[in-house]
């Protein structure tokens, strides 16, 4: 089966980079010990898992062979 995963920010500030303030969400694309890396407004991204900012993540499936 493939999935999507996505972020969702829950409390976005003005500290937050603006690619992410103004997206829905951002589909997570790699993860790295406490890092997520997200694909947002065209860019890449490193997001900490463990920072200031609460956080959902979405599970879309993509196909389920």
């Amino acid at each position: 089966m493939w999935i999507r995963r996505y972020l969702k920010i829950k409390n976005p500030d003005e500290g937050l980079c603006w690619k992410l303030r103004y997206s829905q969400k951002a589909e997570i694309v790699g993860e790295i010990d406490d890092f997520y890396f997200l694909w947002a407004s065209g860019t890449s991204i490193a997001f900490p898992k463990n920072g200031k900012y609460q956080y959902e993540i979405e599970i879309e499936k993509v196909n389920s062979e």
